[in-house]
């Protein structure tokens, strides 16, 4: 019965116009599928200026120390106990800019660890600098890191783009300062070598 239904169907209708539907409904179908790829790539890949990121280190004296962010930010979350969002200690500083604004190298150094790491951090990297001191840098962008373990880097160099990797309500840099391996107040230990935030 059905069978015959469908070969009335398709007799009635004709061959060729069934196919012409079928043709015009998946390019209607491909068009919305289309643009939410192209929205999905655009929104969660890396920029392309990941590869050649703004802030160069030409006008940087040897042995400077800057701000790891090369544009203007906010603070949003200072070092000390956090009560708001899950109340804990916060070894670090928030800066905040915007998604895929440039993470630069604090003062020269080689970098230590660069990766994705856990304890809520996401793409991280640390340096080690002459005077002992160790920076970090947490939460930048999938795939915008820009060093590997081993390379040196110099004041205000690139090393990835500000991201939202890890634990976070936002796009921003955490910043941390570390003295023989303890994390330390960024605020005073910045400002004794120049940088005031």
């Amino acid at each position: 019965m059905a069978a015959a239904t469908t070969a009335a169907v398709v007799k009635t209708i004709g061959l060729r116009r069934i196919a012409a539907w079928g043709v015009i409904s998946m390019a209607v179908l491909a068009v919305p599928a289309f643009f939410a790829g192209f929205l999905f790539v655009t929104l969660f890949s890396t920029p392309a200026g990941a590869a050649e990121p703004e802030g160069g280190t030409e006008n940087i004296p040897p042995g400077a120390w800057v701000v790891p962010l090369a544009v203007d930010y906010r603070i949003t979350s200072v070092f000390g106990y956090r009560p708001n969002v899950k109340p804990h200690d916060h070894f670090g500083i928030d800066l905040a800019s915007s998604c895929g604004d440039t993470v630069r190298a604090a003062t020269t150094g080689v970098v230590t660890f660069s990766g994705w790491t856990t304890g809520g951090w996401g793409n991280r990297v640390i340096i080690a600098h002459a005077d002992g001191s160790k920076t970090g840098y947490a939460h930048m962008q999938m795939g915008s890191l820009l060093v590997k373990v081993g390379d040196a880097v110099e004041a205000g160099q690139p090393i990835g783009l500000e991201g939202n990797t890890g634990v976070g309500t936002g796009c921003h840099l955490h910043f941390e300062t570390f003295i023989n391996g303890i994390r330390i107040n960024p605020v005073p230990f910045m400002s004794e070598r120049g940088v005031i935030f």
